[in-house]
């Protein structure tokens, strides 16, 4: 609920000092979803989410939709992927979320990239690609983030890494 607060002077002249939310922000803390933390960083920022989306050009129940589902559960797909990362730019809160309770974000927004190249200068991209059981061009993909990994590669590539 927004509410313009207003002072009355003695002169009788009032002041509007803007406006302010009546909402509790909650403190941000570990336990956090990606969805949750999203909408604190949002709110701390005094923003509502239907001025979020039409800065961003995106539908207000995406908002809605990536605050209260963006968890381990919610199914990511390539069009999710830059509407999330015009969100975190947006709210300048790259650096500040905790991907901890969700390591698969994590690598599909800030790794993806950057651990492919890393097995590609290990194995060759038709290797890795036999190895993962995809075609050498979704390989490619990846690295261009044209698409993202699905879970299942995404464990893959994990296990792969770890070794």
């Amino acid at each position: 609920m927004i509410q313009q607060i207003h002072i009355s002077l003695k002169t009788n002249c009032v002041c509007n000092l803007g406006k302010t939310t009546s909402f509790n922000i909650i403190p941000i803390d570990n336990t956090k979803s990606f969805g949750e933390q999203l909408k604190y960083y949002r709110k701390m920022l005094n923003l509502r989410r239907i001025d979020v989306a039409k800065d961003l050009n995106i539908g207000y129940n995406t908002i809605c939709r990536l605050e209260e589902r963006c968890d381990d559960e919610y199914g990511f797909d390539h069009k999710s992927i830059p509407i999330i990362n015009k969100l975190i730019d947006y709210l300048d809160v790259r650096e500040k979320i905790n991907y901890e309770n969700n390591e698969y974000l994590d690598f599909i927004l800030n790794k993806q990239a950057d651990y492919i190249k890393l097995l590609l200068d290990k194995y060759s991209r038709n290797e890795l690609s036999t190895i993962l059981n995809v075609v050498p061009d979704t390989i490619s993909r990846w690295v261009s983030t044209d698409i993202i990994i699905s879970r299942k590669n995404y464990n893959k590539i994990k296990k792969i890494l770890e070794n």
